[in-house]
């Protein structure tokens, strides 16, 4: 069918049978019509009485909220009346559409600023024992000064409240029942907050009060129709606010009595209310926006009902009321006029697409002749532009695109990527492929016949892997993938090939063809296997240098061992005939001298017996043999420590340790030895220091070792002073003299092994400031040495109070 009849005579139908289906449905389209509009408008009208009383109920909570972190940051003090006073009346110059922020205190003090009434100033209200237990109102200035007490109530105890009750009730955030305001004949509902100590003591609540009447007053605002009216009303039936002039409730005797929807003054009100229970016997059962339609006074009312609810406990019910003749006449007015409007198009347009559909038809004829030339590898064929409108730059746009798409062919037919097209099916059918698959040694037209299918040029090994891996991604729903495949040239020459497939799904989302590219990757995969062979060298000559290490690691130790039980037999031999020899001198130094003479003296050789002669020794020989004697085994001692302590480490045995003991006995047992040096030790230590958990015997060593280390490296007449303190969490020790001190090169290498002074008078190793670093090093310490030539030593160490 020629294009130019398309274009009309459907158009032409279309506006006929508009125009002509337009007044038998005009009725049902106006009445329809009405039903949107009208839905359209309740939902409107509910939406922003919902608006608003959600920012309008929020608020209050909002202030609590902040209230109570000012509290719990101690920006406001609990126990400072007027400062809360102040904060309150602050609060209200800000957010003035609560009528007062209040607090309540356990003890039954009461602080509140608010406006007693619509128009009123600022007032502050205070309860308690300020008060007398009253319930006092003052005014106040526009600086926030409290001005003249304007009004007196009877005893006031803001715990008998219900809004303090239910708080303390539900030990939540939440709303109270909606109540008689005390200071006024008004409905009020009020925010609570209970405020709780750390130990979850009740400290007081605080509390935001709303008057309903400014909610009515809201509702009036809204103007949704010229007879439409809305209420707010609770699950029990009782009103909150109205759209109309009277009040929710009866006030008689200076008493509130709450009014229930049935018995409103408005006959609307009353209906729909009586309306609503029978319809759902229980207005609990609302749960969600409802629309309906009843009669009243013969005349239909659109009703909407919806629920309005929050996390602190509010649930109301939005009602709005549209009467269905306060828009009826301006819908039906519409209706007529669009049936006229239709005719007048319907013979306006004929007579224009008639006339226009060969101007524009005539374009597109010569883009579609284009097209299929183009499809068919004819080359471009440019369309004639010859105008400015739209079908022009279509003309324009299309010969640009035949200029890139021809760019584009000849880029892809000569460049690595080959493009594909096959069916989703075994054997992969090829739909579409570009003119450079013939790198792989296959002519375009063989595999667009069919003669040769995608699955026949791909490795029969590699064909399960990729229909798993097709059935997997179908599975997942993947719209596209990637994989790596051997394809066969006809040579029988193996190549690796990198797939990116997409697949193409029609409009009902259903997969009918796979489009992708394939790339050459062989000289990719042959660097791949040949860098895994390089790993793979590369993990055997690891294992190899590890076992090599190994076996270094085993001959140390065996060296170790062998090292160990060297020091071992050496010390058994050294120190056993040394020990001996001092047995022998000790008794030889303890026998009276009148008995010396006459002693028998033995040959080294045991076979040898000489006969006893008198021979006199003298005292100060034997005392200098013992003392070489003690130092020899003193080495041989600090040598296997030392070993002992870097092979296996120093053993601890704990237990509380005062230091002012050890110090006392380490004095008493070094006293010969500080005469021998003429030298002179006190110690400054609390008598009231803590004990520390430390090994006794090696902490006595520490200190005899840097005791002994101070005598031995300086001349006679030495002082020396031993301090303790608490030093934080550690315990803080120093032996200091006023010896002739030393660089700081030698106090750097002081503690390493084998170290010893220049000017040292003992012959000894250099082990026993080494052994002190293992020592404190062993308990989780420090030590060190603070000291200058001509300043004397100050050796410190600290130790950890509790357990390493």
């Amino acid at each position: 069918m020629p294009l130019q009849t398309v274009l009309v005579v459907p158009f032409v139908l279309q506006i006929s049978l508009a125009v002509g289906l337009t007044g038998w449905f005009s009725f049902q389209n106006g009445q329809a019509a009405v039903n949107d509009f009208a839905t359209r408008l309740r939902d409107d009208a509910t939406a922003r009485i919902q608006g608003k009383l959600e920012t309008y109920l929020e608020t209050p909570h909002l202030i609590n909220r902040l209230n109570a972190n000012a509290i719990r940051l101690k920006q406001l003090d609990l126990q400072n009346p007027d400062d809360l006073e102040r904060h309150f009346w602050s609060q209200m110059q800000i957010f003035t559409s609560v009528n007062s922020i209040s607090i309540g205190l356990e003890n039954g003090e009461f602080v509140a600023a608010g406006i007693p009434g619509e128009g009123k100033t600022l007032f502050v209200a205070r309860a308690g024992s300020s008060t007398g237990q009253q319930f006092h109102i003052y005014e106040m200035d526009a600086n926030g000064n409290r001005g003249r007490l304007v009004r007196r109530a009877p005893t006031y105890d803001p715990r008998l409240r219900p809004w303090y009750q239910t708080a303390v009730q539900t030990r939540q955030p939440i709303w109270s029942e909606i109540y008689t305001d005390f200071a006024e004949l008004r409905l009020t509902i009020t925010a609570t907050y209970p405020l709780y100590s750390k130990q979850g003591r009740l400290e007081g609540v605080l509390a935001n009060d709303l008057v309903l009447s400014r909610v009515g007053q809201f509702l009036r605002d809204i103007r949704i129709s010229q007879t439409g009216e809305t209420f707010i009303l609770e699950r029990s039936g009782l009103l909150v606010a109205t759209s109309t002039a009277e009040n929710p409730f009866l006030a008689q005797h200076n008493q509130v009595k709450r009014m229930t929807a049935a018995s409103s003054q408005s006959p609307l009100i009353r209906s729909t209310a009586d309306y609503l229970t029978q319809h759902f016997q229980d207005l609990h059962r609302i749960q969600g926006p409802q629309r309906l339609k009843f009669d009243f006074q013969g005349e239909q009312r659109f009703l909407q009902v919806t629920p309005l609810q929050d996390k602190y406990g509010l649930d109301w019910l939005i009602v709005v009321v549209l009467p269905e003749k306060d828009f009826t006449e301006r819908i039906q007015n519409n209706n007529r006029l669009t049936a006229f409007l239709c005719l007048a198009a319907l013979l306006l347009a004929s007579a224009i697409g008639i006339r226009t559909s060969a101007w524009i038809t005539r374009p597109i004829l010569q883009l579609s002749d284009a097209a299929k030339a183009f499809s068919q590898g004819k080359g471009a064929q440019l369309v004639p532009v010859n105008r400015q409108d739209e079908l022009g730059m279509l003309a324009q746009t299309f010969n640009q695109m035949q200029t890139q798409l021809g760019r584009e062919r000849r880029l892809f037919t000569g460049g690595p990527v080959v493009i594909f097209r096959w069916a989703i099916q075994q054997p992969w059918q090829v739909e579409y492929v570009s003119a450079n698959v013939v790198q792989f040694g296959y002519q375009p037209d063989d595999l667009l016949s069919g003669k040769i299918s995608y699955a026949s040029i791909v490795h029969r090994e590699d064909i399960p892997r990729i229909q798993a891996e097709l059935d997997q991604y179908s599975i997942e729903d993947v719209n596209a993938f990637e994989q790596d495949y051997r394809i066969i040239r006809p040579d029988g020459e193996i190549r690796w090939v990198y797939d990116f497939t997409v697949r193409v799904r029609n409009a009902q989302g259903q997969v009918t063809h796979h489009d992708g590219y394939v790339l050459d990757i062989t000289e990719r995969k042959q660097a791949e296997q040949q860098v895994q062979e390089l790993n793979k060298n590369l993990e055997q000559q690891v294992e190899e240098r590890t076992a090599e290490l190994q076996q270094k690691v085993q001959e140390l130790q065996d060296l170790y061992q062998r090292q160990d039980e060297f020091l071992h037999a050496v010390s058994h031999d050294l120190r056993t005939p040394l020990t001996g020899t001092l047995l022998v001198l000790r008794n030889l130094l303890e026998t009276p001298q009148e008995h010396q003479e006459g002693l028998p003296i033995y040959a080294p050789d045991s076979s040898i017996s000489l006969s006893p002669a008198s021979i006199s020794v003298s005292t100060k020989l034997l005392d200098r043999m013992i003392q070489s004697s003690d130092r020899q085994l003193r080495l041989i001692n600090a040598l296997l420590e030392t070993h002992a302590s870097e092979m296996r480490g120093i053993p601890l045995q704990l237990e509380p340790v005062h230091l002012e003991k050890l110090v006392q006995s380490t004095m008493e047992d070094m006293e010969s030895l500080l005469i021998q040096n003429q030298a002179t030790l006190t110690y400054q230590i609390p008598a009231d220091l803590a004990p520390i958990m430390a090994d006794l015997l090696q902490l006595r060593r520490v200190f005899e070792n840097l005791l002994t280390n101070a005598l031995n490296h300086n001349p006679p007449g030495l002082h020396l002073t031993i301090q303790a303190d608490l030093e934080g969490p550690m315990m803080l020790c120093a032996v200091q003299d006023d010896g002739i001190g030393m660089s700081q090169e030698q106090c750097d290498r002081m503690f390493e092994r084998y170290a010893r002074g220049n000017r040292s008078r003992s012959t000894g190793l250099g082990l026993g400031l080494y052994l002190c670093r293992q020592i404190i090093a062993a308990h989780g310490g420090q030590i060190g040495v603070i000291s200058s030539p001509g300043s004397g030593a100050k050796f410190w160490f600290k130790l950890p109070l509790g357990t390493p």
